[in-house]
Formats: structure tokens, sequence, C-alpha cells
């Protein structure tokens, strides 16, 4: 067993979402009989059921894989706080952890030893659907361990069709998720392949540094190559993580990426501010979002999941 998660969605996140009052928001709540909870004395908040109820957000179903070459630009951290914020706006998440470190297992608190990984499954040939797990409201997770590592390894000396190995156990899981968010290794082996494969958007995030632009370089020359072979269309859109506004290092790299003709266009509009609330959060086995107390990096992510939302959004 572990601890869940507990993420809350604020009366004033919802006022400003909707464009009401805080008190309109508590009217709206009352005539539609949804539930809330109170924290303190003045604080209110739902959950993501009562957030579903109330926002009825339809996007089109999407699998979206974390993918760049290079370690440690916030694969992880983005794609579990992206997650986890867009069950506040009553989306139903799936969460992959694909990477061996399993840092995104241990996010949610769980220390994997027995769980099936993507390993066990493609191994012993169990069914996605059937060893998920949850880890909170309007979020579950195909958990990942050391064992991982490996996963290159069986997909190739198997020659198991990379471009079907992972995309046939998650395509049906599109009618029980809203988000399906794969987080990758930093590679550019067998199983990053599969999982682009799998995948209607690859978001690539980047750090304002020449090693993970280089690192974009090859990413995006690998997805080339990957849709060339297979025949698969395969849009990428890249979010600029850990921007220090003081740095003019932060303001040539956003500068870069605008003025080049291969990047201009897959550059999100908003991007992720540096913060030590993030590896806070992790420390804790928490997310951002567990607090109602507000915080630029709450607001960095609210911004890119809302972006996110309005991008898959069916009209």
């Amino acid at each position: 067993m572990f601890n869940m998660i507990q993420p809350k969605l604020s009366f004033h996140d919802i006022a400003k979402f909707i464009g009401i009052t805080n008190a309109a928001v508590h009217s709206k709540l009352k005539h539609k009989k949804i539930e809330y909870f109170r924290l303190g004395k003045r604080s209110n908040y739902l959950n993501h059921s009562g957030a579903r109820e109330l926002f009825n957000i339809k996007i089109k179903p999407t699998v979206i894989a974390f993918e760049l070459v290079k370690g440690g630009v916030g694969k992880t951290s983005l794609s579990f706080h992206c997650g986890v914020r867009a069950s506040l706006y009553g989306l139903k998440c799936l969460m992959i952890d694909l990477d061996q470190q399993a840092n995104l297992t241990r996010s949610f608190g769980i220390n994997n030893n027995n769980l099936p990984t993507m390993i066990d499954l493609i191994k012993n040939q169990l069914a996605l659907k059937d060893n998920v797990i949850k880890v909170a409201d309007g979020i579950d997770l195909l958990p990942s361990k050391f064992e991982n590592a490996m996963l290159n390894t069986i997909l190739l000396i198997n020659n198991l069709p990379l471009d079907k190995v992972f995309k046939e156990q998650i395509e049906p899981l599109k009618n029980n998720y809203d988000l399906i968010l794969i987080d990758c290794p930093p590679d550019l082996g067998a199983t990053v392949t599969a999982a682009a494969l799998s995948s209607d958007l690859i978001l690539a995030p980047i750090e304002p540094d020449k090693f993970s632009i280089s690192g974009l370089e090859l990413t995006l020359n690998e997805i080339s190559g990957i849709s060339s072979t297979y025949g698969k269309t395969i849009p990428v859109k890249i979010i600029l993580n850990k921007f220090n506004t003081k740095t003019n290092l932060s303001h040539q790299t956003l500068s870069s990426l605008f003025s080049n003709d291969k990047t201009k266009d897959l550059l999100l509009r908003n991007f992720i501010t540096c913060s030590q609330d993030f590896p806070n959060a992790f420390d804790s086995c928490i997310s951002l979002f567990d607090t109602i107390k507000k915080s630029t990096a709450k607001n960095d992510i609210d911004l890119l999941v809302r972006e996110l939302i309005e991008i898959l959004k069916i009209p």
C-alpha cells in the first residue's frame, strides 16, 4: 500500500478558469449538487470527480510521450504535474512509466518491487488494461522498475514490431482515458521508438543550455527518421523548462528557438520557470497541487495544461 496524493482545485482557480466570482462558484456547485471540500475555515476545493462533473471538458483522447535524448530536462516532473493538473480539470489520465529510473513511479509514492511493469507485460503477454493501478482520483499508473532497462534488448531480440508492440496495448485504452502520458527514458532506443509510434503527440522538454539544444536536434532528427520509416506523421511540441528570467542564456535560448525555422512553429507559447517547488514536491511524494497555496510553479503548469487542453479540445 502507499499514500495516494490528494490534488485539489481551489475555488479561486475554478473562478479564474470559468471567469466568475468565488461566490458564483459556490452557487454553481450548489445548483449542480456537486460535492466540494473545505480546508481550514475559508478554503474550499474540488477533487477530480467534482471537476469532471463541473467542467465536462471534451478533448480528443490523446497519447503524449515526453521525450528527449538528454536526461535531467524535467520529463518526469512535467509529465507528473501535467497529469495531476489535467485530472483537476476533470480529465481522466493514465500515466505510463517507461524509464528504468522509475522517478515517475516514485513521484506517486510507490516503491515498486512486485507490481507489473512494461517489461513484464511484454515478456508474459499481459494486458496493459489489467495491470494499471489507481494512484489518485482520476489518475492510473503503469509503474516502472530497474528491470525496464532491459526493454530495448527484449524488443530487439524478439524482433517485435515497434509500430505495434505498445500501440496495440495503448490504443484501446483511449475509450477509458482522456490523456495517456508516457514518461520515456533519455535515449533513442527501441523503447522510445515504440513509445513515439504509439503516440499522437511528442512533448520535448528542453532546458536553456547547449546540451539540451543538441539533444533536441537529435530527437527531432530521430522522430523525422521514424516518421519516414514507418509512414506515420508524429507531431512534436517543444516546452522550455527551467527558464530563468534573470539570465541571458534563458532569453538567448528562447530567441534562438523562435528564430530557427525547424523549431519556431513547434514551441509552445507557455514555459516553465525555475522553481525549487518541483524537487521539494518530489522529495515529499506529493504534487504541487496537494496544497491550494498559490505559487509560480503551479501557475506555470496550469497555463501549460490549459494550452494543451485548448489544442486537443473538441469544438
